[in-house]
């Protein structure tokens, strides 16, 4: 999944008094695909900031911008953006010149990638490659499920306690 530069950034109440920061992006077609075959649960890696958001593994909530954290659809209908709420605490908005980027980690892989990786080749190299690369996307993936399930279980015991 490629890079997509950061819009914007601001901070949301979530549930009770906590305050999260929702980034905007541009969607294209590849992040739609991908945000629906993942349930718009993702995980994000922002880079590019010089925050303490950088380089770190961040589960967000992926929303048109008409539905959150409002209802606001002359807004959606002007810009185009998404909006992705990130599981973190809010600590400030970065400066305007270093917005940042943004990439997406799913428990499933873009439509591209699955076409590329179902070709059959002749070249036992690359076979053995793409069942390199196959292992890795499913070692990936659990540790991907392994990561969410921590995030809700966490975030239950937040609820809880």
């Amino acid at each position: 999944m490629s890079n997509y530069n950061i819009k914007r950034w601001d901070p949301v109440t979530s549930d009770g008094d906590d305050i999260k920061p929702m980034i905007y992006i541009e969607p294209d077609i590849t992040f739609l695909e991908f945000v629906k075959a993942n349930n718009f649960n993702v995980l994000c890696e922002i880079s590019g900031t010089d925050t303490c958001y950088d380089k770190n593994m961040i589960v967000g909530i992926v929303n048109k911008s008409s539905n959150v954290p409002n209802c606001r659809p002359n807004f959606y209908n002007k810009t185009g953006l998404y909006v992705i709420t990130l599981d973190t605490t809010w600590v400030d908005y970065p400066k305007f010149e270093k917005l940042g980027t943004v990439k997406f980690y799913g428990l499933k892989e873009p439509l591209e990638v699955k076409k590329l990786s179902s070709v059959s080749t002749e070249n036992t190299t690359n076979d053995t490659k793409e069942k390199k690369d196959e292992k890795l996307k499913d070692d990936s993936s659990s540790l991907m499920l392994f990561i969410l399930f921590l995030s809700f279980a966490m975030f239950f015991i937040y609820l809880f306690f």
